[in-house]
């Protein structure tokens, strides 16, 4: 399904970065960082999320040292 904004309406809603629809107010979600310049960084739904806490916690651990 398609989001679709409109012309002068509400400003655009941030989106979950796994399934790309938009978090709507009180829903709820967290904000994952996966190293400094990851692209999979950013906000998602928590039911989305949850696959990737312990890659992003392990990343952020950085094991392997610099790279």
């Amino acid at each position: 399904m398609a989001y679709f904004g409109t012309v002068g309406g509400d400003p655009p809603r941030p989106s979950c970065r796994a399934c790309r629809q938009p978090i709507a107010d009180g829903e709820p979600f967290i904000h994952l960082r996966f190293g400094s310049t990851h692209e999979m960084t950013g906000l998602y739904h928590r039911r989305c999320g949850r696959p990737f806490e312990s890659f992003a916690r392990v990343l952020n651990m950085n094991p392997w040292g610099h790279f």
